[in-house]
């Protein structure tokens, strides 16, 4: 059985990919509401656990789209929802408030990393930037700042070993980023 917390938590993450879904596929505003209001309490009042399911999202949307036909099948109203060409796009749309955290959080990862450039030597920063800003190769490099190949690889080893002292977190974030 399904928490109270769980089941909030995923209505939360869901609740507006589903409502666009369905204003996308032509239904009403308060037949929708209604639809994903049923969806969830049958939910809650199932023994069925998420384990078995492959995408929470898939079969959200599939269960609100049955619901739907229901619900418009009870009234005799008749629906075609195969002959609707709208493109369905579920990714979440972004609030304001969203694009103000996103934004926040990019210029944070950007002053972390100026930090962790500032505090290697000129030739490592200068290494850094051109390998990962630039994105060039080693051979490239090499040329660029006029060494060779393998003291190319020796100050980039050099400069990623420093910030790897420096900041031992660097390692994940170079994931995140």
């Amino acid at each position: 059985m399904k928490s109270k917390n769980e089941i909030e938590a995923i209505y939360n993450t869901y609740v507006d990919n589903l409502y666009s879904y369905a204003f996308a596929l032509g239904f009403k505003k308060h037949v929708i509401m209604d639809a994903i209001h049923d969806v969830f309490c049958k939910l809650c009042t199932e023994d069925k656990s998420f384990g078995d399911v492959v995408s929470v999202q898939s079969y959200l949307t599939k269960s609100l789209k049955n619901r739907l036909i229901d619900i418009y099948k009870s009234q005799k109203i008749k629906i075609d929802i195969a002959s609707s060409n709208v493109e369905l796009i579920l990714s979440h749309t972004e609030t304001a408030e969203d694009k103000l955290i996103t934004a926040e959080d990019e210029n944070k990862i950007k002053q972390t990393v100026n930090e962790m450039i500032q505090s290697l030597s000129p030739r490592q920063q200068e290494i850094i930037i051109l390998r990962y800003v630039e994105n060039l190769s080693y051979e490239e490099i090499s040329l660029k700042m006029n060494i060779s190949y393998s003291s190319c690889r020796k100050l980039m080893h050099k400069a990623v070993e420093t910030l790897r002292i420096k900041y031992p977190f660097f390692a994940l974030y170079l994931l995140l980023i």
